[in-house]
């Protein structure tokens, strides 16, 4: 369970990630959630490149596999960001919209960097797939990738959560991995 609470003095939330104890380069990743919608929270799972902490974000790639935004009238979304180079601090994103309800969902990514192409699923169903033909510079043929889940609280993606009820649960009962 990871729980958005609020306190006395703001918001508390988590952010679960794998960096340091477990990355991959290909494979196949899927975990089943469970996120509760609340205006002003922001649940999601996603990736970043395992050069973060060098090359810094956009240039280290982010996947966000499933992201709820909080904020009224923006779209459940999966998202790919890369840098662009002119300083690299703009990113080049390809998203698509994603049905995202209150639910239990067993969300999936496989990638393959011979292939060069990432397949994302929902429930064994295929919504997507997206490779360098449709963004580029792509980091993921060379970039091992950890996992973060998390559960904001406000924020551009969250919005405001000053009239939202808590506690807000996202619920997480695996995260699997296949290199």
């Amino acid at each position: 369970v990871i729980r958005a609470l609020k306190t006395s003095t703001g918001y508390t939330s988590a952010r679960l990630k794998s960096q340091g104890h477990f990355s991959a380069l290909n494979g196949t990743w899927r975990a089943l959630i469970k996120v509760q919608q609340a205006t002003g929270t922001w649940p999601s799972w996603w990736f970043l490149g395992t050069s973060i902490d060098t090359a810094g974000w956009p240039q280290c790639g982010e996947i966000d596999v499933m992201e709820q935004y909080g904020v009224p009238g923006w779209a459940p979304q999966t998202s790919i960001y890369v840098g662009t180079g002119a300083g690299g601090n703009t990113p080049l994103t390809i998203t698509t919209e994603t049905a995202i309800d209150n639910q239990w969902h067993e969300w999936s990514m496989a990638w393959n960097s011979k292939l060069k192409e990432m397949q994302f699923f929902k429930d064994n169903t295929q919504y997507w797939a997206a490779g360098p033909a449709q963004l580029s510079p792509w980091p993921f043929t060379t970039q091992a990738m950890f996992t973060v889940l998390n559960l904001a609280v406000g924020g551009d993606g969250g919005g405001d959560p000053s009239k939202t009820k808590f506690p807000v649960d996202m619920l997480v009962d695996y995260v699997q991995c296949w290199v």
